[in-house]
């Protein structure tokens, strides 16, 4: 229940008193990290269909999708390339519609992984084109608080608080809203050692000790900003890509990350419980993080900006009100000092960074989420308590959820339908595996012994009524 408690207290905190938000000290157990599935998730949306991957993943929202994941991700999760994801394991949404002003319609068809947001901006566009599927600006808007709904659209919100590394209930680790405070700090010279560390609260100290492990590496002239070593080397590494070619993993450096927000930051950061120093540098559609005591391969990681995006975008009004956007726009795409390549493509900011556009009276379908689910996953083995099992959904939207024909199922096949339900407000029910008698909070799968893999890997999918993916938590 702990766990529950939290989310309400993420959602209330967001949705009511942003600034006031604080995370209890206290850590997950790694099966129960906390997976959230936002927004009007529409399967089948008529803009490529869907294709998957191995056997109980979500689908993919689109083919191109899928192949932009398959370049760079299917060789690590084959075991060809001991690396860090990209984008991460599999889907963790399905096809969802958001709105998006210049988009046909005014909705855009992405899909959320644990490190990013994938974009369709236009399905009419050439599938085969460099960008016709895009790398959302989601650290800008996390870090801005600006939720942008169009090309020089945005409505603001108090930046996210959650902290961009580690668990999410680390009490130390700096928040978004932490390295917001830091965006206009000057950029090292090239050569300089990184030994700034900054708190949670956004405080920037220094420690002589962290000297000699990492230096700035690459000044980029459009924000102002250097680039680590340790990032530097990622954002231009080679490696096995689908089909077996070893090339380079992005088609420029900053092909994935886009431009850098900030300069390179130390923290003690909390990892599975585990405090560790760690090196974080934010970046306008990643965060990457440098731990020394990660293994080759797994130095420097992105982080699970895709999660955090969701989390915050869940706690927001549920309506758009109109009002007058902030006065700093996404970076128009520049001519990179850095590389010859070109860069991922930004949107344009306007003229006079002061005249942005403000966000409109919301069109009816201009609704950043409907809903929040949970979904906790505990298996027990074969020799534990069938009712000791359990998946846990929480409905952290502003509406009840009627669960009625709503599925969870794993990847062997093991599926449970809901019968008449409906999860209020906040409200948290646990399906567990044994039998017993159903109530508010409690349902029943009435197997005789536990059922759900407990090594993994694995994969819970959960769809509504009609069949749409809702959710997926893989584990362990």
């Amino acid at each position: 229940m702990l766990r529950i408690f939290v989310f309400a207290i993420f959602r209330a905190c967001f949705r009511y008193s942003p600034f006031l938000c604080v995370f209890p000290g206290r850590s997950f157990p790694r099966r129960a990290v906390i997976a959230v599935g936002l927004a009007v998730v529409i399967a089948g949306s008529g803009v490529g269909g869907t294709v998957r991957g191995q056997a109980g993943d979500p689908a993919f929202a689109d083919p191109a999708f899928a192949r932009v994941w398959r370049r760079t991700d299917a060789p690590v999760r084959s075991g060809v390339a001991s690396r860090s994801w990209v984008w991460g394991p599999e889907p963790r949404t399905g096809a969802t519609m958001e709105p998006y002003r210049e988009a046909p319609g005014g909705q855009r068809l992405v899909q959320y992984f644990d490190k990013s947001r994938m974009e369709m901006n236009d399905p009419r566009g050439d599938a085969n084109a460099p960008f016709f599927v895009t790398n959302g600006l989601l650290v800008t808007e996390l870090v801005t608080g600006n939720l942008q709904l169009g090309d020089t659209a945005f409505v603001p919100y108090p930046p996210s608080i959650f902290p961009v590394a580690g668990d999410l209930d680390d009490p130390n680790c700096p928040t978004y809203a932490a390295f917001a405070r830091v965006r206009t700090a000057p950029a090292l010279a090239v050569g300089t050692p990184v030994t700034a560390t900054l708190s949670r609260d956004g405080t920037v100290g220094a420690d002589a000790g962290l000297a000699g492990q990492v230096t700035a590496r690459q000044y980029v002239r459009e924000t102002g900003h250097t680039v680590a070593d340790v990032f530097w080397v990622f954002m231009n590494a080679s490696g096995p890509t689908d089909g077996g070619a070893v090339e380079p993993l992005f088609r420029s450096p900053f092909y994935a990350t886009g431009l850098p927000l900030t300069e390179a930051y130390w923290a003690v950061v909390r990892v599975g419980g585990q405090p560790r120093p760690v090196l974080m540098q934010l970046f306008e559609r990643r965060v990457l993080t440098y731990t020394p005591a990660n293994a080759p391969g797994f130095l420097v990681e992105a982080g699970n900006v895709g999660q955090h995006y969701r989390l915050w975008r869940a706690g927001l009004p549920t309506t758009i009100n109109a009002r007058p956007a902030d006065p700093t726009p996404v970076v128009a795409p520049p001519t990179l000092v850095a590389s010859t390549a070109p860069p991922t493509p930004t949107a344009p900011a306007p003229a006079n960074p002061t005249a942005a556009t403000p966000a409109a009276a919301p069109r009816p379908n201009e609704r950043p989420t409907l809903a929040a689910l949970i979904v906790e996953v505990i298996p027990v083995g074969a020799a534990g308590n069938a009712n000791g099992e359990r998946i846990t959904l929480v409905n952290g939207g502003d509406r009840p959820l009627d669960l009625r024909d709503w599925t969870l199922r794993d990847t062997r096949g093991h599926l449970y339908r809901f019968g008449a339900f409906t999860l209020p407000v906040d409200g948290s029910v646990s399906l567990l595996s044994g039998k017993g008698e159903d109530n508010a909070t409690t349902r029943h799968w009435n197997q005789p012994a536990p059922i759900l893999n407990e090594n993994g890997p694995e994969t819970i999918t959960l769809r509504d009524a009609a069949g749409t993916l809702v959710d997926s938590y893989p584990y362990p």
